[in-house]
């Protein structure tokens, strides 16, 4: 065996485990869509792509409080009923709260010509970097300042059509106005049923550091 073949083959044994477990999960989430120019040009510049590598991965900005939960796309439905509709034939119940914030939240039209994608994320206040009890103004700001959006309520929406299990998720949005109360739509359960229902969503409501929450992160650019 030529010695280089041999060089490599010692030092890829000498890994640690995780660290090939790594280099595998890079692999499989490259995208496949990279045009072949941009390929070549990265792979006959070895120093550049890694330097270029090493400038993402090992940066503070990589480490991403909570986790992905979903995508869903915005303008799938024609008008709020016909998303309320869609939600309930998926078998969750909706309560009466929901049901009329449902008619007042905006959706996308279905007239448009480029669906609109948004990644959700899952993250509690204790993830957010809270611990103790933190008004939803604070949260927010917070979630802010480490690289998350307000969710559209129509994403919230889509999210509990979507989503079957019964864990207590509230949306990290802006309020929806009900006779002078704010509300936050919320994907929790009764018992084994899925439910869409609601959260008090004033400014200076305080929430534990274990609340869960669901806030859009921006996607990257293509």
């Amino acid at each position: 065996m030529p010695r280089d073949k041999q060089v490599r083959g010692t030092a890829f044994q000498q890994m640690p485990g995780w660290y090939i477990e790594f280099q595998m999960a890079v692999l499989r989430a490259l995208p496949r869509d990279i045009p072949q120019e941009v390929a070549d040009k990265l792979r006959k510049d070895g120093q550049g792509l890694s330097e270029n590598l090493r400038g993402i991965l090992i940066s503070e900005k990589l480490v991403i409080p909570g986790r992905f939960f979903m995508r869903v796309t915005l303008g799938m439905y024609s008008n709020n009923a016909d998303l309320q509709q869609a939600i309930m034939s998926s078998g969750k119940m909706i309560d009466d709260y929901v049901k009329q914030a449902l008619r007042k939240i905006k959706i996308s039209s279905k007239k448009i010509s480029k669906r609109i994608d948004v990644d959700l994320w899952e993250v509690s206040g204790a993830e957010l970097g809270f611990v103790k009890s933190a008004p939803f103004s604070e949260i927010c700001k917070q979630a802010h300042k480490l690289g998350f959006d307000l969710c559209p309520a129509e994403a919230i929406a889509l999210a509990r059509m979507q989503c079957n299990d019964i864990k207590c998720r509230v949306g990290g949005m802006n309020p929806i106005s009900d006779s002078n109360v704010l509300r936050l739509l919320t994907l929790d359960g009764h018992g084994a049923v899925p439910w869409f229902s609601s959260r008090y969503g004033n400014p200076d409501d305080v929430w534990h550091p274990s609340q869960v929450w669901l806030f859009a992160r921006p996607r990257r650019k293509q």
